[in-house]
């Protein structure tokens, strides 16, 4: 009987120490739950944003030095702001609005940078004239915008059809309405194209209008520096005779009549005789007696 008590008594005393330690843990794990709800509640979440370093005006090209970074609390922030991670991809692009200093940087004022007009882009002794080719002379849709090429211009002179060099290393500004600044899918720039646009002085421009008027223009690839090269040929008009070699054809001289009762440089002998020598002959005859 003893015995059987004893061995309850140290069975529930072992029962309450294991209720008393899980009653424990139970309420510890509670109180540190709370607890980090309440921290989290109470705590502010901070982010490192992009700013203006200093105030910029609307239509700025954004550099690195207009940005810098700054710590704000996550919330309150815009959706479309910037973080500082991100400013490879700010730097380049064009404002659209004003932006003050320290502000952060929005996505949406942020736009593309407007691509610089033909007219920008020429330097104020250039002048840009376009010209109309076919596939040939536009070398099959070869010619890119940046490239170089000679003109030649080929026209009817003296009743001979002739070439020569009108222009050499003139600059291509365009291809129909693609310049260097245009982004051009890879099957587009493989399009020909009717018209190229090229920068020359306002001389050269003259004689350019003048030569698409009364001949036939034709572009070859040339170099950004073109070596001079010997041709054979002299310069000026060329003919394809001159080209291929060829002789003209000698132009025969008329067979001079001399008459016995005329002189070199005698001014009657205009007058005289081819049509009727003997007549005019007798003539004369008859005056001397």
């Amino acid at each position: 009987m003893l015995s059987n008590e004893r061995h309850k008594r140290w069975l529930l005393l072992a029962l309450s120490i294991a209720l008393g330690c899980c009653s424990a843990w139970a309420i510890g794990s509670h109180i540190t739950n709370k607890t980090r709800e309440l921290e989290k509640l109470n705590s502010v979440e901070y982010v490192r944003l992009l700013v203006a370093s200093r105030e910029l005006k609307r239509d700025t090209i954004i550099q690195a030095e207009d940005l810098s970074e700054h710590s704000f609390q996550a919330q309150g922030v815009a959706n479309d702001a910037l973080f500082a991670h991100e400013v490879d991809a700010v730097i380049g692009k064009r404002l659209r609005a004003d932006l003050q200093a320290g502000a952060w940087v929005n996505a949406s004022a942020l736009a593309e940078p407007a691509v610089p007009t033909l007219a920008k882009r020429l330097k104020p002794t250039l002048r840009a004239v376009t010209l109309q080719v076919d596939p040939v002379n536009a070398m099959s849709g070869l010619i890119n915008p940046g490239d170089y090429i000679d003109i030649f211009v080929s026209f009817e002179h003296l009743g001979k059809r002739v070439t020569a060099l009108l222009l050499k290393s003139v600059e291509v500004l365009a291809t129909d309405r693609i310049t260097s600044d245009t982004s051009v899918r890879e099957d587009q720039n493989e399009s020909r194209f009717s018209t190229i646009t090229v920068a020359v002085s306002s001389t050269d421009s003259i004689r350019l209008v003048a030569a698409r008027q009364s001949g036939v223009i034709s572009a070859t690839m040339s170099a950004d520096i073109a070596p001079e090269t010997s041709t054979g040929l002299e310069p000026g008009l060329v003919s394809l005779e001159q080209i291929l070699g060829l002789r003209q054809a000698e132009t025969s001289e008329p067979i001079r009549v001399i008459y016995g009762d005329r002189l070199e440089g005698d001014p009657d002998a205009s007058g005289l005789g081819f049509n009727n020598p003997a007549g005019e002959h007798n003539s004369r005859l008859d005056a001397l007696r």
